[in-house]
């Protein structure tokens, strides 16, 4: 993406090009009006991310402009997986496994050596369990419960079919037959294939408690997940293989919130849209209406590497400055802060979002 000739290349006000102080002759006024009503009619519609910079001056956007929006949204994101861990902890936490560890793994519709977040740490963990060192050494298992063939189904010892709509009624005769509290009077319906498999499949779990690992992929509601965790639990799994850490200095995908963003662009209350990277004039839900929405905001601000379809729709277009052209920093998945150097000086004069931030908070 360095070095893609369709690289956004100029500033755009309305398709005509233009220079970075035409921009901020313009913000100055914006900003005047903003600073005065404390960012009633401002919003900020920004991808998901894991920076302490990023997660600082969000907060700082937000003191300075306390009546803006702020909606972070992602068309593919683990926000089923977050939802659900909070229903059951009643806590912002993520997960971490540990495949390493894991005699038994049953996966719940996740391709976790290939799609999934953390696939190559999964990649790692997972095959250091299939290497025999020696002869006294054995195997892990791993069994797969899965609607379309995967990756990871293909290195699966035991594989079920099931359709989408099934594996939820899966999980949950698992859970009761791992008799996870509060599920006593619940009645689940499994076909026999399920069935037969659910025996030996419990069995083997129960053999290995604290060392057998159940996931389920970003594509289950966050209902499947919220059991997931209770079912490892159970198992003894928490705090063994699977270690829970808090969402710090993080920003996730929230459905709800462009839901509401949305509405209330529809209803004009946003005069100005500041779009930091994304495109979701393609890819926000179609039920939203985003587009037509769009229409009621006065000014759009968009900041990306492309001039794609939301660019093509933004008053102001900034072309975003590529992550191996900037400094910034980040946070990983286990709470590890680490510094995003960058190799290059910008090739276009792009500008992060770090920078765009920091310009319509304190300019």
């Amino acid at each position: 993406g360095l070095y893609d000739p369709d690289r956004s290349q100029k500033i755009l006000e309305k398709g005509k090009e233009k220079e970075f102080t035409d921009f901020m002759t313009f913000w100055a006024e914006k900003y005047t009006t903003y600073k005065e009503n404390k960012g009633e009619g401002l919003a900020i519609l920004s991808e998901s991310f894991s920076s302490p910079t990023m997660a600082r001056l969000q907060k700082e956007f937000m003191k300075e402009y306390p009546n803006a929006d702020w909606a972070t949204f992602d068309p593919v994101s683990d926000s089923n997986i977050f939802d659900g861990l909070k229903i059951a902890t009643n806590e912002d936490v993520r997960p971490n496994y540990d495949y390493s560890k894991a005699k038994v793994i049953l996966s719940i519709d996740s391709d976790f050596t290939q799609t999934e977040s953390e696939n190559i740490n999964a990649n790692a963990g997972f095959a250091s369990g299939r290497n025999l060192d020696d002869e006294h050494s054995e195997m892990n298992r791993l069994y797969m419960v899965e609607s379309a063939f995967s990756s990871t189904g293909a290195s699966a010892d035991h594989r079920l079919v099931l359709k989408q709509k099934e594996i939820y009624n899966f999980v949950l005769g698992l859970a009761k037959a791992l008799n996870v509290q509060n599920l006593e009077s619940i009645n689940v319906a499994l076909p026999a294939q399920c069935q037969a498999w659910l025996g030996p499949l419990v069995d083997d779990l129960q053999k290995n408690q604290g060392q057998s690992l159940v996931v389920a992929g970003r594509r289950m509601p966050k209902e499947v997940h919220a059991l997931i965790c209770g079912i490892n639990e159970v198992l003894k799994n928490n705090g063994s293989t699977i270690l829970y850490t808090n969402l710090t200095d993080v920003s996730v995908s929230n459905i709800s919130d462009l839901q509401v963003l949305t509405e209330k662009m529809r209803a004009g209350s946003v005069s100005t849209l500041v779009v930091l990277g994304g495109d979701p004039v393609y890819n926000a839900p179609a039920d939203m209406k985003f587009v037509s929405a769009l229409k009621k905001v006065e000014t759009v601000i968009h900041n990306s590497l492309y001039v794609d379809s939301t660019g093509k729709q933004a008053q102001w277009h900034i072309p975003a400055s590529h992550y191996l052209e900037h400094w910034s920093d980040a946070r990983s998945s286990d709470g590890t802060a680490s510094v995003v150097q960058p190799l290059i000086a910008p090739l276009f004069d792009g500008k992060s979002n770090i920078e765009i931030l920091k310009f319509l908070s304190l300019i």
